[in-house]
């Protein structure tokens, strides 16, 4: 969901309802696009020589 789907989403709405209503659901898929892309997030950890190294990645 990039900002070429959610910005036209919210146009849509302002004009269909009102304002407020336009800005809430643009909100609210913000958030749920930034929930989507923090559940792609992995951990990898690497343990040796005593000390253990960690790296964050996402998903492709």
């Amino acid at each position: 969901m990039t900002a070429l789907f959610r910005l036209p989403v919210e146009r849509i709405e302002v004009v269909a309802t009102s304002l407020f209503e336009g800005v809430r659901v643009g909100l609210l898929l913000a958030v749920a696009k930034t929930a989507w892309d923090i559940s792609h997030v992995h951990v990898e950890t690497v343990e040796g020589d005593g000390r253990r190294e960690g790296a964050l990645s996402s998903a492709p």
